[in-house]
C-alpha cells in the first residue's frame, strides 16, 4: 500500500518495477514498487486525471484530463542493476 491521495488511475510501466498513478488533484506519481518510494510526483493537469495509458511500444504514455487536454509523455527506461 502507497499513500496517493484520491487515484482515479494507473498503470504498471514496463519492466514491472515501476507504477504510475493519476489522481484527482492532476498529479502524476511515480513508484519504485518494491520499496513504495516516490520516485517522482508532477503537477501533470489543471483539475482531475482521468485516464492514463502506456504506449504499445513502451517507451511513453498518454494522460488525459479534466482540463480537456490529452498529454503525450516519453519516457527512457533504464537499467541500474549491476553486474
Amino acid at each position: 500500500t502507497m499513500p496517493s491521495g484520491y487515484s482515479l488511475c494507473c498503470a504498471f510501466v514496463p519492466g514491472e518495477m515501476h507504477a504510475i498513478v493519476g489522481t484527482k488533484g492532476g498529479r502524476l506519481i511515480l513508484y519504485k514498487l518494491s520499496t513504495g518510494e516516490i520516485l517522482s510526483d508532477i503537477q501533470a493537469h489543471d483539475g482531475a486525471l482521468w485516464s492514463l495509458d502506456i504506449r504499445p511500444d513502451g517507451r511513453g504514455f498518454v494522460t488525459g484530463g479534466a482540463d480537456k487536454l490529452a498529454k503525450f509523455w516519453d519516457f527512457e527506461l533504464v537499467n541500474t542493476k549491476s553486474s
